[in-house]
């Protein structure tokens, strides 16, 4: 189980959902990476691959509240490579079965791939910030 205190830093901006008192509680898990989530809705069938294409909705908000973007709103899935995606995606992604929704909270070192990381080395700064991602794996091959 994941504690509260995983979120200190980013509780007020980006967790609400996560860390509300609703009638419907969820399970707060995080893994030994430090990658925290939620199942908000469990899915059937298998579980795709490091190297799977997928099909997702995602939202993906900073943790100063700004959505970077929301394909439900755009109305349209987006797809990719597991392997292309952010560390913390590809780590969630596998754990998530086709038709599952999670909402996911990737730490700042998760938070990277290899575009971020060149980023990083040519302007000197980190990754400085958590993500939070409502994504639902629609589908994948």
């Amino acid at each position: 189980m994941l504690s509260n205190n995983v979120f200190a830093t980013t509780k007020e901006h980006v967790l609400p959902s996560l860390l509300d008192n609703s009638a419907e509680q969820h399970s707060f898990y995080q893994t030994p990476t430090g990658l925290g989530y939620r199942v908000i809705e469990q899915g059937q069938g298998d579980k795709p691959s490091w190297d799977a294409t997928v099909t997702v909705h995602q939202r993906v908000t900073l943790k100063n509240g700004r959505v970077l973007f929301d394909t439900r709103k755009q109305g349209a899935a987006v797809e990719y490579e597991i392997a292309e995606a952010i560390v913390g995606l590809q780590e969630a992604l596998q754990l998530m079965n086709k038709g599952s929704r999670f909402e996911v909270l990737i730490p700042a070192h998760l938070a990277r791939d290899v575009y971020s990381v060149f980023i990083e080395e040519k302007h000197q700064q980190g990754c400085q910030s958590p993500m939070l991602v409502d994504i639902t794996l629609v589908d994948f091959r």
